[in-house]
């Protein structure tokens, strides 16, 4: 897939086609989904037309130069966990609560920017037209979108796959989304319509070449209740834009300020997910080590740019 113009982007990022096509594809939509549709795009327009003017983010699908890789196509899900891959949380930024203290410094992976660049959705028509993202789907969507199956792109797609088919904890609804209407269709059902949603924002453009901790400047902590249950999700490999998007319990959401020091000099504005109960998450998940602490513990992560947090709004919203 070729990229396209920042500002083309804009629009074409989470809608895939134009406001005629939209309008055809609403029309086949009962008016409570219509709705729905309309209520969602606006908040991920504000998020992530903000995300493309602080970032220049191009929607290009060549990952060449992109080097967080695991394994092939064959080996992805059969290779160790220390090499592969387990849950969407293996790749996330880990933390304790009682590290976030003003002025103190910390060391992030990259500066929360995401290596997989954002695309445009596919229109809802198209994206039910397409093989569910599985593993035994892949040929088939490497076929569609003509991917190299040797290539670094198929290998990201094929995590994707094995992360969406994986079994969702006890309790816990997931869904691997490539439109919008998939995806404000999700999180209605989840949480109703009054809802707002939250992305970091400032990572930097290319991968850091300088190694330096970020210098927190200030944080703000959701109570539990605020958090009981929210809707994260996460930007994953495929041909279009895809999110895999799981429902989550038992949470509090922080939103920093994260200053990079010279000579980039520049602020994260952070959003991170601390889960207050772990227990049901494998003994061998990577945040136990990372972090030192037993199963069970509360174990908090960043989310990295291209990332969608949605929380219950703190007042009604009222429909477009």
């Amino acid at each position: 897939m070729e990229g396209v113009p920042v500002f083309m982007f804009l629009i074409a990022l989470l809608i895939g086609c134009t406001s005629v096509q939209i309008d055809a594809v609403l029309a086949t939509r009962p008016l409570e989904s219509q709705q729905e549709v309309t209520h969602f795009q606006k908040p991920i327009s504000e998020i992530l037309t903000q995300l493309c003017k602080e970032t220049g983010v191009a929607c290009e699908a060549d990952l060449d130069y992109f080097v967080h890789v695991m394994g092939t196509v064959e080996t992805v899900g059969s290779i160790s966990r220390q090499e592969g891959i387990k849950t969407i949380n293996d790749f996330q930024h880990f933390f304790v609560e009682p590290a976030l203290v003003v002025g103190e410094k910390m060391n992030l992976d990259s500066n929360l920017r995401d290596s997989i660049p954002l695309r445009p959705f596919l229109n809802d028509e198209d994206a039910r037209l397409i093989p569910a993202l599985t593993v035994p789907n892949l040929p088939a969507i490497f076929d569609i979108f003509s991917v190299d199956r040797r290539s670094k792109q198929a290998a990201m797609i094929a995590t994707s796959a094995y992360l969406c088919e994986s079994p969702a904890l006890p309790g816990e609804a997931r869904a691997c989304l490539t439109s919008l209407e998939a995806m404000s269709d999700f999180v209605a059902k989840q949480m109703g319509s009054n809802v707002q949603l939250l992305a970091t924002i400032g990572a930097p453009k290319a991968p850091p070449t300088h190694k330096a901790p970020v210098t927190i400047v200030d944080f703000h902590t959701s109570s539990i209740e605020q958090a009981a249950h929210i809707v994260v999700c996460h930007n994953i490999m495929f041909p279009a834009q895809a999110y895999y998007c799981h429902a989550v319990r038992r949470t509090k959401v922080i939103e920093a300020s994260l200053k990079v020091d010279a000579p980039s000099d520049y602020t994260i504005h952070a959003v991170g997910i601390c889960h207050l109960d772990t227990s049901l998450w494998a003994s061998s998940h990577p945040a136990f080590a990372a972090l030192n602490v037993p199963n069970g513990a509360e174990a908090c992560h960043w989310t990295v740019e291209g990332d969608l947090v949605w929380v219950p709004a703190t007042k009604p919203t009222s429909k477009v």
